[in-house]
This record gives C-alpha cells, sequence and structure tokens, in this order.
C-alpha cells in the first residue's frame, strides 16, 4: 500500500512539475516581462528588448511630431491675434465709434494672453525631445515625460473653454446690429454652433492624451486598454480637423456678407483676410497631423502590446541598460581591434639591401663631400681675389680718367693761348700739343672686363706704360706708393677671406654632426615610447588578471564559507 501511495504521488508530483514547466516555457518563449508584485526593485533586473529599426522610427516620428506641433501652434497663435483686432475693428467701424462692451472687453482681454498658453506647448515638446538619447531605448517608461506637455495641453484646452462664451457673446452681439440682415443673422449662428463644437472636440482630444500619458504607469490591465485609447484620439484628431474645415467655411460665408455692407471700413476688411488664412493654415496642420496618426496608428498599437511596455521599476531599468550597452560596445570594439601591421617578406629583404648599400656609401658620399667643400672654398677664393682686382682696375680707371681730363684742359689752354698770340707756332709748342692729344686718345673711356690676370697685364699695362712715359714725370711717385696700398689692402683682405672660409667649413661639418645626432636620438624616443606604451599594455592586464584572480578568490572564499555553514 506504502509504494502504490508512493507510485501514485510521483506521479502527481511529475505531472504537476512537467505543468508547471510547459508553462514557464510558454511564459520564456513568448518574452513576457518578469512581474514580482511582492518585491518591485527586482523589476528593475529586465532588460527590454532593444530594437534599431524601432528607436529610429520612434526618433523620426518625435521629430514629425515637433514640426506639426510647431505649425499648429502658429496657426492658432495668428488666429487669436487677428480675432482681438477683429473685435476691435468691428466695433469702431460698424459699432459707430462706440466703446467696447464689458464681454468683448473681457474677450479681448483674454485673447491678448493666448501666448503664455501656445508657447509653453512648443518649448516642453521640445524639451522632451532634447530628453531622448540614442542609447536609451524609448520605451513607456520614456514617453511618461510627456506629462509635462500634457499638463500644458490641459491648461490650453481649459483656456479656450475659458474662451467660449465671450466668443459666442460677441457674435450675438453683432447679431443685434441693426445693419445685420437676416442671411448675416443665420451665417452667425452657423458660426456660433461651430465655435461651441469646437470647445468640445479640444476636450475630448486633451482626454485621450491624458489617457495616453497615465496609461504607461499603470497597471498591465490598464496598459491593454492603450489600442484603444490610440484609435479614439485618432478619431478625435480627424473630429477636430473638420471643426476647423466648418469654422473656416463659416466664416468664409460671414464676411463675404459683412463686407457688402457700408459699414465694413478697410480695417475690418484687412483683418478678416487675415483670419482666413490662418484658419486656412490651421485646417492644413491639423490635416496633416490626422494623416501623420493615422498613417503610424498601426505602430502605436503595436508598440503598445509589445514587450517594450515597462512595468514599475522607476528609472533604474534606463540606467541599467545604458550601462549594458557600454559594455556591449566596449566587448564589440575589443573584437574588433584591427590586425598588426606586418612588412612582406620583398619589401623587407629590399629595405635590407638598401640599408646597406647606403652604409657602404656613405664613407664614398662624405668624401665627394669633402672634395666639393676643397673646390668650394678654393673658388671663393679666386671670387674674391677677381673682386679686390676689379677694385683696384676701377680705382686706376678713375684716375686715368682725371688725368685726361687734366690734359685735355692743358691742350685747350695752350690753343687758345696760339689763337691769341697770333705769333708763329713754336715747334716745342706744337710737339706738346700733339704728344698731349695722343696721349688723350690712348686712354681707356670706360673700365674694360678682364676674364683673367694674363689679359689684364697685357692690355693695361702697356697703356700704363705709355702714360708714364710722358712728361709728367711726378705721377710715377704716386703710382708706387698707392700700389703698395693696394698690395697692403688686398693682402688683408686675402687673410680675412681664408679665415672666414675656414670658419664656415668648420661650422658647416659640426651642423651636419649634429643633425646626425638628433635622428640618432629622435629614433631613440621614437623606440622608448614604443616600449614605454608596450610596458603599459602588460601592466593593465596584468591588473586586469589580478582583478580576476582576486574576484575568482572571493568568490571561492565565499563559497566555501556557506559550505561549512
Amino acid at each position: 500500500m506504502k509504494s502504490e501511495n508512493s507510485e501514485s504521488e510521483l506521479k502527481f508530483v511529475k505531472e504537476d512539475m512537467s505543468s508547471q514547466l510547459e508553462t514557464m516555457n510558454r511564459v520564456i518563449s513568448e518574452k513576457l516581462a518578469f512581474n514580482d508584485a511582492v518585491k518591485p526593485q527586482f523589476n528593475a533586473m529586465n532588460v527590454p528588448l532593444y530594437d534599431r529599426k524601432y528607436q529610429k522610427q520612434s526618433e523620426d516620428m518625435i521629430g514629425q511630431g515637433a514640426k506639426l506641433l510647431k505649425d499648429f501652434v502658429a496657426a492658432v497663435s495668428n488666429y487669436m491675434s487677428y480675432t482681438e483686432q477683429r473685435v476691435q475693428a468691428f466695433c469702431s467701424d460698424v459699432g459707430s465709434g462706440s466703446e467696447l462692451s464689458a464681454a468683448n472687453e473681457k474677450f479681448c482681454h483674454y485673447l491678448h494672453q493666448h501666448a503664455s498658453y501656445l508657447r509653453p506647448l512648443n518649448s516642453h515638446y521640445a524639451s522632451f525631445k532634447d530628453s531622448i538619447r540614442p542609447d536609451v531605448p524609448i520605451t513607456w517608461e520614456v514617453i511618461r515625460d510627456l506629462r509635462q506637455f500634457a499638463t500644458t495641453h490641459h491648461q490650453f484646452s481649459c483656456y479656450l473653454s475659458k474662451l467660449q462664451p465671450y466668443q459666442l457673446i460677441s457674435i450675438e452681439e453683432e447679431c443685434s446690429q441693426s445693419t445685420c440682415t437676416a442671411m448675416l443673422r443665420a451665417r452667425n449662428m452657423d458660426l456660433h454652433k461651430t465655435v461651441q463644437k469646437l470647445a468640445v472636440v479640444h476636450a475630448t482630444t486633451d482626454e485621450y492624451l491624458q489617457a495616453i500619458v497615465t496609461c504607461g504607469s499603470l497597471s498591465r490591465l490598464a496598459q491593454a486598454n492603450l489600442p484603444t485609447v490610440f484609435r479614439k484620439f485618432c478619431l478625435s484628431l480627424d473630429q477636430l480637423n473638420r471643426v476647423y474645415k466648418d469654422l473656416s467655411s463659416h466664416y468664409s460665408s460671414k464676411v463675404a456678407l459683412e463686407h457688402q455692407l457700408p459699414t465694413a471700413g478697410q480695417r475690418l476688411r484687412t483683418t478678416d483676410e487675415c483670419i482666413l488664412s490662418s484658419l486656412t493654415a490651421t485646417v492644413n496642420a491639423t490635416a496633416k497631423i490626422f494623416a501623420f496618426f493615422q498613417s503610424n496608428l498601426e505602430f502605436f498599437v503595436g508598440s503598445s502590446t509589445s514587450e517594450m511596455l515597462p512595468l514599475k521599476s522607476g528609472g533604474a531599468k534606463l540606467a541599467c541598460v545604458a550601462s549594458f550597452r557600454k559594455q556591449a560596445r566596449s566587448f564589440m570594439e575589443k573584437l574588433a581591434r584591427p590586425a598588426p601591421v606586418s612588412v612582406p617578406y620583398e619589401l623587407a629583404l629590399r629595405s635590407s639591401r638598401d640599408v646597406l648599400s647606403s652604409s657602404e656609401s656613405r664613407v664614398t658620399l662624405s668624401e665627394q663631400i669633402e672634395i666639393c667643400r676643397t673646390k668650394i672654398s678654393r673658388l671663393e677664393q679666386e671670387r674674391e681675389h677677381w673682386m679686390l682686382e676689379s677694385q683696384l682696375v676701377q680705382i686706376k680707371h678713375e684716375k686715368e680718367q682725371k688725368r685726361n681730363a687734366s690734359l685735355n684742359e692743358e691742350v685747350g689752354r695752350l690753343k687758345d693761348e696760339l689763337s691769341l698770340s697770333g705769333r708763329t707756332r713754336s715747334p716745342s709748342l706744337i710737339r706738346a700739343a700733339t704728344s698731349l692729344q695722343e696721349a688723350s686718345k690712348t686712354l681707356p673711356q670706360t673700365l674694360p672686363v678682364f676674364k683673367s690676370a694674363e689679359e689684364y697685364s697685357k692690355i693695361v699695362a702697356p697703356k700704363l706704360g705709355v702714360l708714364s712715359g710722358t712728361s709728367v714725370v711726378s705721377s710715377s711717385e704716386d703710382g708706387d706708393e698707392q700700389e703698395s696700398r693696394e698690395t697692403l689692402i688686398k693682402n688683408h683682405f686675402s687673410v680675412r677671406i681664408v679665415d672666414m672660409t675656414r670658419q664656415f667649413q668648420e661650422a658647416d661639418a659640426k651642423s651636419v654632426h649634429l643633425e646626425a645626432e638628433c635622428r640618432a636620438l629622435h629614433k631613440h624616443l621614437g623606440l622608448s615610447e614604443k616600449t614605454k606604451d608596450k610596458l603599459a599594455n602588460e601592466v593593465e592586464e596584468y591588473h586586469d588578471k589580478i582583478k580576476s584572480w582576486r574576484t575568482n578568490c572571493r568568490l571561492r572564499l565565499t563559497v566555501t564559507k556557506r559550505s561549512l555553514a
């Protein structure tokens, strides 16, 4: 009996465990989130699914929503501003310059405050858009940041409800004017009904928006109603678009009849045209918003029923996801480490041959450099020598020109004396004049260019000898003194040139030696930097190994303690 009972109990336990296992497998396969109702802090361990395509599509739709909201806010702001101007223009033109009534004055006062309700819509939605980060999945936990925007939209809806009775009273006062015809009164009443519908539709849209924002933070049962709420919200946007269309058409009919009255002034006509254009812009903006939600309705409904819905886990889950993403990115970066750069064998062999040939030819190159330096120094000395020779010849040429000028003056003076005296010319005077003319002809007028010292001695020396053979004997002594002075100058400058050339060669050799040392030091510095980086990497690896070893030891100790306990 006991064995039969044990077998029956064992069979029952197996069936129970198998059924529980099937249930758990089904839950895991359906990827349902873990929800601990007793300790909600454990729900933060749930890692939501991260879908890049879903993330990108959500970011695009949030950006499109910002543009559509901006257009809608601008159109409604223009409509309210021009409505305020129309109320004042109507009282001044049609009302025969009477003052505003108490209702119209209150209506204008409230219309003037529209910016304080419309601008926060743009700013709060923009702050929500900027708060979204690419490394955090967009879930309903993030969407709850729209609460501030939803609060601002609720205030705008209440503002419209506050405006509605004053706008209706203003329309009724226009109907009570004596110039209002029956047809115009009928159009005013159509506009009256449309204004009533507008506030109601705005309130309905606000209710659905509040439901969407609050459903993300409620239980699973409340979140299951999100698809229905999205569909109702889309229908309310369609109704809002239709109401604005009716408002635009009724206002256009009213304005067409009103402008036929003789009391309609130019200011009123211009303001009515501005109101019609702003209403057209509002109709277009609401149509775009409805089309946007209608085309993406399946995406909203699908995302609201998927596993992207978080539970009551607070903001810890998103931080956990961000840390997981950082770890995964660092792991993938380590895997994507580039392979070490290797040099092909042929290139390495060719480079080694080039190095050997360059080291062998270094000696010959240094010898050639020394030969070239000696040639350069010799050429520099010759150049300085010929420069001094040219300067000396230039000085001599200037002296000979001065001497030629003095001889020409002497000849002219003698000719003048002969012409004045009128006597018979003496042979001595004739010979002196002739010799002076021949000497002046033999002097050169410009300084010739000589290619060598032999050419200078062949051409210039005979002429100088001819000049020295003249009757002017005192010039030879001056020439000797000048030549000795020039020789001293030449010797001094030659010594200076040789000394400077030697110093230049020494400085050049030192610069070449310093350049070679700097290159060698640069290479050693690069090798030391590489060695330093390699050692730093090894130190980091050893630190990581030590950390992992410590953690393993701690785990082993804890396991040992538990087993001993």
